[in-house]
């Protein structure tokens, strides 16, 4: 890396990003030694840099995103990587106690020239997730004739893997709002770069491109637009994709745009819905899934619904802005009109459903029933014909710890709730407000 820009260059790049109080969290399948010394290098790293993950072998990033990815160098890939990184790097911002996170997490993977001929490409693909977008890019490197000598392959990877770095160095500062570092344009000399291509209306991705400029070159780079909002024109485009076709009732399985009908006997026979407002997505929620999840075998779902009891109805906008948090991290399903626990439980008869011990306290509130204690059995009843569970994770009430033990329940229904042990009673509310300030 440092053949292609200079020391200074580096060192003056990354301590504007430092200055940015923004964390950074890795993850990598190659090269990076020079993208982890620049990073770390300038003072006060510690600060900044949370960690980096390097998961050579295919096992061991499989491992880490919790499932094996359909190809291990694919701009999808690098994007679930993004996603785990930033994911994992607010979990290490809870522990560090930092009030308002603002993480970059990062994902990097990369197939550069070795001792034999690929026969697919040689290329770099790089995401970027922050907490308003994602940028991504990917980029192609010209490979080796087949008759090249190993000193030449070795040269070649050298210099493909510096490029990557670079590459990636200049994704986060861009991300984080830094100015890039033009490098060389004899450096992209033997290289052929491609173009993002097109992203549909609902990812809303701009292509990126290479641009020349007189100091060198520099990379545009392809950014999600509608994490924290869209223009009018933008909102009416949101608007129409989801209404034709609609998406209601329908799971983003990998966090993209591909919604589909889930099959109660295959898709949802192994699945606990995680109902919830996500206003915003915080790592409280994520553990207490990875509990469930650890719990049950099961994977977790996580639902949201554009009615509530007492709040008005999110528009289409409002819905897709709170599931593009879980884009390329988890898997989520947007339902319509189904605000209460029966309206669940109708819409997926059988599928278990987490809660907190608050909300199961109103659930089992005779007051929301005419004050009538057989309209209460009477839906408790309906869970036990449609299957429903409840597994119920402890929550702060009025700064004590209710858990599912210090709820009432009718004998005959106790086993219709269970207990998740732990205490993840993080609120949403709380952290919106903190960003706010």
């Amino acid at each position: 890396m440092r053949d292609i820009l200079s020391h200074w260059q580096i060192f003056e790049a990354v301590t504007d990003l430092r200055n940015t109080g923004k964390q950074i969290f890795l993850v990598t399948t190659g090269s990076t030694g020079g993208l982890l010394e620049a990073l770390w290098g300038p003072f006060h790293a510690s600060n900044q840099l949370f960690g980096h993950r390097f998961c050579y072998a295919q096992e061991d990033l499989a491992e880490f995103l919790g499932f094996k990815p359909k190809k291990f160098c694919s701009e999808e890939t690098a994007a679930q990587m993004a996603a785990h990184a930033y994911w994992h790097g607010m979990e290490l911002a809870v522990r560090r106690r930092i009030a308002v996170p603002d993480v970059i997490g990062v994902g990097m993977t990369a197939v550069v020239s070795s001792d034999r001929h690929h026969r697919g490409e040689e290329r770099v693909c790089i995401a970027v997730r922050t907490r308003e977008s994602f940028h991504k890019f990917e980029a192609t490197f010209e490979k080796c004739a087949e008759d090249t000598s190993p000193e030449d392959r070795y040269a070649a990877r050298i210099e493909q893997s510096q490029l990557a770095d670079v590459m990636t160095l200049n994704v986060i500062l861009d991300a984080g709002g830094i100015t890039q570092i033009p490098f060389p344009k004899k450096c992209a000399r033997s290289f052929d770069f491609i173009d993002f291509s097109d992203k549909t209306i609902v990812e809303q991705l701009v292509p990126s491109f290479w641009a020349s400029t007189e100091s060198g070159m520099h990379m545009e780079v392809g950014a999600a637009g509608w994490l924290k909002g869209c223009d009018e024109a933008t909102d009416r485009r949101i608007e129409a994709a989801l209404a034709n076709p609609p998406i209601y009732g329908r799971v983003s399985w990998d966090g993209r745009d591909e919604y589909r009908e889930p099959n109660l006997e295959t898709d949802l026979k192994n699945a606990v819905l995680l109902p919830g407002s996500f206003n915003p997505l915080h790592y409280g929620h994520i553990a207490l899934a990875r509990t469930v999840e650890k719990m049950t075998g099961k994977r977790v779902i996580y639902e949201i619904t554009n009615t509530h009891p007492f709040k008005p109805t999110r528009t289409h906008t409002e819905m897709m802005q709170r599931a593009d948090q879980f884009q390329f991290f988890a898997p989520v399903i947007l339902s319509d009109d189904a605000p209460l626990f029966i309206d669940k439980a109708r819409r997926y008869p059988g599928v278990p459903m987490v809660m907190g011990a608050d909300a199961m306290q109103a659930l089992l509130d005779v007051r929301y029933y005419d004050n009538s204690l057989q309209k209460l059995f009477d839906v408790l009843d309906e869970f036990r014909r449609l299957g429903t569970v409840f597994y119920v994770n402890g929550r702060d009430v009025k700064g004590m710890f209710l858990t599912r033990d210090d709820v009432a329940v009718p004998k005959r229904y106790e086993d219709l709730f269970l207990t998740v042990s732990g205490r993840e009673d993080i609120s949403s509310t709380q952290l919106r407000n903190k960003t706010q300030a």
